[in-house]
């Protein structure tokens, strides 16, 4: 007897990528440092990005920033999106929590494995919208 009742001929797998390319309202529900796997010893920020339309709604997809200074770009793209203007005294990627974007997500191949991907030129702000006629 099977201990679930889900028919799971009917489910599709997760193959790194949770929904279709894209663009996608979303709200930044939570970020955090890790160390990047790439380059032990560099740290990346995560994001937790929750769509906030049908079909999708509520779906996680999950974006890295470097916290690399040749690599704050990304980064600098959602603080600017969002109205966020640290200067020299830094910054704190913390304030992106709560906060909503559009974004552009493409499926992409790393080392053999799906995942999705979100470049810094496909971030805008909720004012700004979807860009016409995509």
């Amino acid at each position: 007897m099977a201990l679930f009742t889900h028919d799971m001929t009917t489910v599709q797998a997760m193959d790194g990528s949770n929904v279709p390319d894209g663009w996608y309202h979303i709200r930044v529900e939570k970020g955090e440092v890790r160390e990047s796997k790439e380059t032990p010893g560099e740290e990346v920020w995560w994001l937790w990005l929750k769509v906030q339309q049908e079909d999708f709604l509520g779906r996680i997809i999950m974006d890295t920033c470097s916290l690399q200074p040749t690599g704050l770009g990304k980064l600098k793209n959602y603080y600017e999106k969002c109205g966020y203007k640290p200067g020299p005294e830094g910054h704190d990627p913390e304030q992106l929590n709560g906060m909503e974007f559009y974004v552009k997500v493409e499926e992409s191949t790393y080392k053999g494995e799906k995942r999705t991907t979100i470049k810094p030129w496909n971030i805008r702000s909720v004012e700004e919208g979807i860009p016409a006629g995509a």
